[in-house]
């Protein structure tokens, strides 16, 4: 039941006329790239990045890292996709058809230890204020961006599903909207993720994981229908 909605890569990789490289090398070369770019998206702003800070960060030349990628939007959209492929390869695991509200808890629980495990990608992804596919639209990056904006909101939809399918066994209310409740799960995740990565938590006397389980559990209790 819980099948994933994403598809190929749709990542950009040039040809060139040097000897063919194993999947294994590309695949390699690849993460080194998006491992230097992800860090310098996360202490920059996204106008101050360019290819040859990531390829001299990557220890490539500056012309080497075009053979990966076409320009700069090309690689940072690829940096999102990866994060959230990541992350909804994380949901999935351990998602039981059988028991959604079980599911819904493991979902929101993954979402905190995703933040903390991968905090830099964590932050590009819901926090830092970087380029969306909106601001793509009418560009040739349309179709790329789309294509990692699909990535991006199949794990909202597969918190929708996971609901909706705890309303029709009936752990969950039978009144809730999928939407609005997933919304108010992320919005009450990310809140205390960003108060605990500010220092917020800790000036208030509270611990991290203490708090975010009590908030979850709060809102999780709100949901079900016993």
């Amino acid at each position: 039941m819980w099948s994933s909605p994403i598809g190929g890569s749709g990542r950009e990789l040039s040809p060139t006329a040097r000897p063919r490289r194993s999947r294994e090398e590309v695949e390699r070369t690849k993460r080194r790239i998006l491992e230097a770019a992800l860090d310098l998206f996360n202490s920059h702003t996204y106008a101050e990045v360019s290819m040859r800070k990531v390829a001299a960060r990557a220890g490539f030349s500056p012309a080497a890292i075009y053979n990966y990628y076409r320009n700069k939007d090309a690689l940072y959209l690829d940096v999102l996709r990866s994060g959230f492929e990541m992350l909804h390869r994380s949901f999935l695991d351990g998602l039981d058809p059988e028991h959604p509200a079980a599911g819904l808890r493991h979902m929101a629980y993954r979402l905190y230890e995703f933040s903390r495990s991968h905090p830099t990608c964590y932050d590009l992804m819901f926090t830092l204020p970087v380029p969306k596919y909106l601001d793509y639209v009418g560009t040739d990056m349309e179709a790329t961006a789309f294509d990692e904006k699909t990535v991006a909101v199949a794990n909202f939809h597969l918190a929708e599903d996971v609901i909706r399918a705890g309303v029709l066994k009936g752990e969950f209310k039978q009144d809730l909207d999928p939407a609005r409740a997933a919304l108010t799960l992320l919005a009450g995740a990310h809140g205390v993720i960003s108060l605990a990565r500010s220092g917020v938590l800790a000036e208030l006397g509270l611990e991290d994981e203490a708090a975010y389980a009590a908030v979850m559990e709060q809102l999780l209790r709100q949901l079900s229908a016993e």
